[in-house]
């Protein structure tokens, strides 16, 4: 299946809450081509997670995903509100404004494992993101490459993974929200 020229996103699997009945479980998104995703100031994910757990991820195309007028808020997939024990294998993300992979809104325990990454983030290929609505620190998210940098959607070096947060007066978080692995 091929999704392509939506504005604001591809998929989302939205929950509405953290208890099983209300937690999306278990959907698989396989094969697909994402591209020409996102406009002038919209777009925020191919595939978005809220509330999501064991969604399985794999061998998809993510291609030409663009917020032009908040770049960093596009991500080919985005774990957000609670969005837990999530995989992403394999796969092509390439041109894409924002980090490839993004997880924030304390989504932990995340992997993401293989796939080519080119011009793809704005801060990192994987990241964990505090933002200001949630503080809690996302944990145990894990993304296996031997990369230690990558370029950057504008062509600038970027690490491969890294902690940050919206309000630059927070402590890093302790443990690291996402870290790299040798697979």
């Amino acid at each position: 299946m091929r999704l392509k020229r939506y504005t604001t996103g591809g998929i989302m699997l939205r929950g509405t809450g953290t208890a099983d009945s209300r937690r999306v479980i278990g959907a698989t998104i396989n094969a697909m081509k994402f591209t020409n995703i996102g406009g002038a100031n919209s777009g925020f994910a191919a595939v978005h997670l809220n509330y999501a757990r064991n969604t399985t991820i794999r061998n998809n195309t993510f291609s030409n995903l663009v917020n032009s007028g908040c770049p960093g808020c596009m991500h080919g997939v985005y774990f957000a509100e609670q969005s837990n024990n999530n995989t992403v294998s394999g796969g092509t993300f390439s041109e894409i404004s924002g980090d490839a992979i993004r997880a924030a809104d304390y989504s932990n325990d995340n992997k993401v494992r293989g796939g080519s990454y080119s011009r793809t983030g704005t801060k990192a290929v994987f990241s964990a993101w505090r933002l200001a609505r949630n503080t809690k620190c996302s944990h145990g998210n894990v993304f296996y490459t031997t990369a230690k940098t990558s370029k950057s959607y504008k062509g600038a070096t970027i690490p491969t993974v890294l902690d940050g947060a919206d309000d630059r007066t927070k402590p890093p978080c302790t443990p690291r929200a996402v870290v790299r692995k040798n697979p």
